[in-house]
């Protein structure tokens, strides 16, 4: 495990990130292994979903799971390892979904490779195996830390991105005839239906 997208993050003793068996927002390393390996998957959809966009052609339901996979990655949305498990395993029917719409538009054109390609294992053990690929750090020997570093920059932004796109449909604020000023954090539906209890849910990979 290493993390260290958030305010919590361990920086004492020259430590830059969380890289224990626990975290200290309180993420164990098994979820924090799985949340890599779907962002990595997420990777690969983007990969065939950039060009479907190029084409004209986007796959609205693809999108829309991109950003809400990214946002239960943030800090304290959703620390349940089953759920990351069922959302590796619907990330790879949008990717082979839209890879299919892909190469249907483009004859010939070979399949691309990387996150594009990847193969998640059938066992929670195989799959925590495969999570080294998929690390924050990973390639760090190769590319260094200002690169390491610039990634997660922009990862961490994407996500913020994908918090704000994903808010409104997970708040479940009531319909208004007006825009009303933001309520308070204290309101009644904020209190009874936090954002974490939503993105827990199920999200049909096919869904818009």
């Amino acid at each position: 495990m290493f993390c260290y997208q958030c305010e919590q993050t361990t920086r004492t003793d020259g430590a830059g990130g969380c890289a224990t068996t626990k975290g200290v927002c309180g993420k164990d390393e098994t979820t924090a292994d799985l949340q890599d390996l779907l962002i990595y998957q997420l990777k690969g959809i983007g990969q065939y979903s950039s060009r479907l966009h190029q084409l004209g052609t986007p796959d609205a339901a693809a999108d829309t799971f991109i950003l809400h996979a990214l946002f239960t990655t943030l800090t304290n949305v959703n620390f349940n390892r089953a759920r990351f498990v069922d959302m590796i395993a619907d990330a790879v029917k949008v990717r082979d979904r839209v890879r299919a719409t892909y190469e249907a538009a483009t004859p010939g054109t070979p399949r691309l490779g990387g996150p594009a390609a990847f193969v998640p294992a059938a066992s929670l053990p195989d799959l925590l195996n495969q999570a080294g690929i998929a690390s924050v750090r990973a390639g760090l020997d190769l590319v260094g830390e200002d690169v390491v570093g610039l990634r997660a920059l922009v990862l961490y932004g994407l996500k913020g991105v994908a918090a704000y796109a994903t808010m409104p449909k997970c708040s479940a604020r009531p319909a208004v005839k007006s825009a009303p000023a933001w309520p308070k954090r204290s309101t009644s539906w904020q209190a009874s239906r936090p954002i974490s209890a939503c993105c827990s849910k199920k999200l049909s990979p096919s869904a818009a």
